[in-house]
């Protein structure tokens, strides 16, 4: 997309979004795009609501080039491992270990490894007088590193470990992790006590996500970036990014004629660069000054402010660059006045 002048934004989405645990809370991240270029941000919405009015809530902007820093933002996932059990020595389903299965595809890698389990039952066993006693349940997981064919060239090591002791009909859910050196790798896991089977007690244990994250080497290019942290809730859940919107004013570098230097970026409603924009821009026409009629868009931009007129609009289908010039020049009423040979000076 290519928005110019100032606009409500729906951004898109640039990468997957994830979840991950603390504290049995569910946290959100959301990487977005904005556009092409360079803006001034006024204010960031979910849905009409702002969102400073929700609680535990992070974001961040980032211009064309840099790069993201708010949480490691190229994670892959492995699509076999969704809310597998893992059942107990004891019980008949018991497998010794669930996987391996393989976390990061051929020519990659990775140098995080993370799986999420939980407890959707909580962790209790019922007594006879009502109340409830601690239960444990232990498991383990383990990664080897492996080849782009998928042959083992390391041998299994720990990735974590898991104890938990508890009490609680609340389910309870754990994200677990190490730093790794960067490969490619697969992960297995499996539980390693029985499983209390009895009607009084909650140990059901669940292996819901195994993720990786590749080194955060990722530049976007010429777009603007936002990137969202956020605490979920019943009123803020995974498909918040689809309902985000941002106010935002394109920035876009303007021309002194007196000088004969372009501005650094600065937030613009004029019609007139945002045309000097789509001629001059890598994604647009790639034009040297030398084919604009740089004075008299100049005036023009003058005129144009005088009389209050400006340009606010979005790009967000593909459009050749004489089309999205002739747009420009309809929103403005500009088209009388405004001919192909004073937008460009022939050579």
């Amino acid at each position: 997309e290519s928005p110019f002048g100032r606009n409500f934004l729906y951004p898109s989405i640039a990468s997957r979004s994830y979840t991950v645990y603390s504290g049995n809370e569910q946290f959100l991240f959301s990487l977005l795009c904005l556009g092409h270029g360079e803006y001034d941000v006024h204010g960031v919405f979910i849905e009409d609501t702002p969102i400073e009015n929700f609680q535990d809530i992070i974001y961040e902007v980032y211009g064309p080039g840099a790069l993201v820093t708010l949480f490691p933002d190229n994670v892959t996932t492995a699509v076999e491992v969704s809310n597998i059990e893992l059942f107990g020595p004891n019980e008949p389903e018991y497998d010794d270990w669930s996987g391996p299965y393989i976390v990061n595809g051929a020519g990659t890698q990775v140098n995080r490894i993370e799986v999420d389990y939980a407890y959707p039952q909580g962790l209790y066993l019922a007594n006879d007088d009502g109340g409830l006693d601690n239960i444990t349940v232990t498991a383990e997981y383990q990664y080897q590193e492996i080849d782009d064919n998928g042959n083992a060239i390391g041998s299994w090591t720990t990735l974590i470990t898991t104890s938990p002791t508890m009490k609680t009909t609340t389910p309870q859910r754990f994200t677990g992790g190490l730093n790794v050196t960067a490969g490619r790798y697969q992960v297995r896991g499996r539980r390693t006590n029985d499983k209390n089977t009895s009607h009084k007690a909650g140990n059901k244990l669940v292996w819901e996500v195994l993720r990786a994250f590749q080194p955060s080497t990722q530049d976007y290019g010429e777009v603007t970036m936002l990137a969202v942290k956020a605490r979920a809730s019943n009123n803020l859940n995974d498909q918040a990014a689809t309902t985000i919107k941002v106010d935002a004013t394109r920035k876009l570098p303007t021309y002194n004629p007196t000088t004969g230097i372009w501005s650094a970026p600065q937030a613009t409603r004029s019609a007139v660069w945002a045309l000097c924009e789509v001629f001059r821009a890598n994604y647009g026409a790639r034009l040297a000054d030398t084919y604009l009629d740089l004075p008299s868009l100049y005036q023009l931009d003058l005129e144009l402010t005088s009389r209050g007129d400006s340009f606010d609009w979005v790009f967000d289908t593909k459009t050749t660059v004489w089309e999205a010039a002739k747009q420009i020049c309809r929103v403005v009423r500009a088209v009388p006045r405004l001919s192909g040979s004073q937008i460009m000076a022939v050579r």
